[in-house]
């Protein structure tokens, strides 16, 4: 069971809410993140717009196996990077 006092360090010091200096760090934290997410949209549309523009001749080849692999991949980052902003966003509510 955890105590009463380890309850009150955590809530703010009996606030119920983060204090002002924490939600500044998550903050900082949320917007690097959204930073970061918008850089891995942009490289997702370039390799998209590369993989679009590939010959048909082309597109049974292992490069083109691999950029689909690296767009997948980069698309589950990107929902995992929004997944963590939506709970960063609700901690510091």
């Amino acid at each position: 069971m955890i105590s009463q006092q380890w309850k009150y360090y955590c809530r703010g010091y009996g606030s119920g809410r983060m204090n002002s200096e924490r939600r500044k760090k998550l903050k900082k934290v949320f917007d690097i993140l959204s930073q970061v997410n918008d850089a891995v949209q942009d490289i997702i549309c370039d390799e998209q717009d590369c993989l679009d523009n590939i010959p048909e001749n082309f597109t049974d080849g292992l490069n083109y196996s691999k950029i689909e692999d690296a767009i997948d991949n980069m698309q589950e980052a990107s929902d995992y990077i929004d997944e963590a902003m939506c709970c960063i966003s609700n901690a510091s509510d």
